[in-house]
């Protein structure tokens, strides 16, 4: 479970935390340390090197780990992901490697892009499961559309994140 709290309390740097998990599960692959830290770095515009502490990192560059940590070292079949969209991560490459993986993703959501690229959603009330939705084609059209907002913000993102001004060139350039 990767919650919108992600506070880790060793102070190891990345490498050997994620050497210690991949131990503890007993996974021989020389590269999964490297591997992760990889795939974490797809999630996050801010980088991660393996000799930074894990203490030092950013929610966002501390999520993008854990949910790289889950899908490649974990064991779980089944990983409980609440509100990615809340640490700056570049969610739709989370979706796209999820989608390719072998694991059981339950997204915690508010977020109409991720909602509707679920191929079911429960919608909760008081504690209790009230709907089960299927995507339908009319949702499949409209999170298309979402995703290519959501790309445009995150080019915005990144480039505030990087100190660039925003220019009307940028505005107005056509994503597609």
């Amino acid at each position: 479970m990767i919650t919108q709290n992600t506070k880790c309390f060793a102070d190891l740097c990345i490498e050997e935390f994620l050497y210690i998990h991949a131990r503890a599960r007993k996974i021989k692959n020389s590269k999964i340390v490297s591997d992760t830290i990889e795939l974490a770095n797809k999630f996050t515009g801010e980088k991660i090197k393996p000799q930074h502490k894990v203490t030092t990192l950013s929610g966002g560059q501390t999520r993008s780990l854990l949910i790289a940590d889950a899908l490649l070292i974990g064991a779980a079949p089944i990983i409980l992901l609440d509100e990615i969209e809340n640490a700056g991560i570049f969610k739709q490459e989370v979706i796209e490697i999820i989608k390719n993986s072998s694991k059981i993703i339950i997204f915690v959501t508010h977020d109409p892009v991720i909602a509707l690229l679920t191929k079911k959603r429960l919608i909760m009330g008081n504690g209790a499961v009230k709907k089960v939705l299927c995507q339908n084609e009319s949702e499949t059209k409209a999170a298309k559309n979402l995703l290519e907002l959501d790309r445009k913000m995150g080019i915005i993102r990144e480039n505030l994140r990087a100190g660039f001004e925003i220019t009307k060139e940028l505005v107005n350039v056509n994503f597609a």
